[in-house]
């Protein structure tokens, strides 16, 4: 079924680009931290207006 649960505050397509930003470093030879791809995923809340 295509529910979502009522904890996930991130649409696919977010999801999506912090899994390529994660790749791309990866492929530089970096690795993310915590604190980046909690950044990045609370600028695409904050973009689309979610909470």
């Amino acid at each position: 079924r295509d529910c979502q649960p009522n904890s996930k505050k991130l649409i696919k397509l977010e999801e999506e680009v912090i899994v390529n930003y994660i790749l791309n470093l990866d492929l530089c030879g970096f690795s993310p931290t915590y604190i980046a791809v909690r950044d990045i995923a609370n600028r695409l809340l904050a973009t689309r207006g979610a909470s």
